[in-house]
């Protein structure tokens, strides 16, 4: 039983360390501002209507993200509630029993695994729910100004305004991708926790039978 318990532990610290790795490189591999100068400079080509529909398809791409983003934020925040509720119910009922000097030997092991799965739902829950850099549609009046006094053509600029969506969606795309790597953590350690627990409890149950001569 001892051995299952780390078993499971093991486990979960490699599937945090694969998340962990995972992230990293997702946030280094996103678009840089060299890649951006290059498709203004290539959108700058097309006429005024094309750029226009470029850039309305952009804007209708990051709201799509940012209606993405508050509807994984809702969920995150419910399950992150819930795994807290849980916990605190499991960690009230255990110290009841056990001040109630209510014999739970062997079966506290149990308990183990359902409370790691438990922490690392609701950690990762909340590290999905938690505020976070997004890009949104829009462009503040002041960064117009160097285009003016530039005498920059209309194309030209909306050109650099849609390679700064370009370079925002992909931004956020990596964000979401991290709140859905998280939600799934969170979904998984609560499957793998229950899992264990259940097959901690199988083994217990069978070491009584075997002790008790039932076959």
């Amino acid at each position: 039983m001892v051995a299952i318990f780390f078993d499971y532990l093991l486990f979960i610290l490699l599937r945090l360390f694969v998340a962990g790795f995972l992230f990293i490189w997702q946030h280094q591999n996103t678009m840089n501002d060299d890649e951006r100068r290059e498709i203004a400079k290539i959108l700058a080509n097309v006429d005024e209507p094309t750029i226009r529909e470029i850039v309305r398809e952009a804007e209708s791409f990051l709201e799509a993200q940012l209606k993405a983003a508050l509807a994984a934020d809702q969920r995150a925040m419910a399950l992150a509630a819930m795994a807290a509720a849980v916990t605190a119910i499991l960690i009230g009922g255990t110290v009841s029993l056990i001040a109630a000097k209510v014999s739970i030997w062997p079966h506290i092991l149990v308990i183990a695994p359902i409370f790691i799965g438990l922490f690392i739902a609701m950690f990762s829950a909340v590290s999905a729910a938690k505020p976070v850099n997004f890009r949104y549609t829009g462009n503040n009046p002041k960064f117009w100004a160097p285009d003016v006094a530039r005498k920059q053509s209309l194309v030209s600029s909306l050109a650099g305004q849609a390679a700064l969506y370009a370079q925002g969606i992909e931004e956020n795309k990596g964000v979401l991708e991290d709140n859905h790597r998280n939600v799934k953590r969170a979904l998984s350690a609560l499957i793998y926790g229950i899992t264990f627990a259940a097959a901690i409890e199988f083994a217990i149950l069978m070491g009584m039978l075997a002790d008790r001569g039932i076959h």
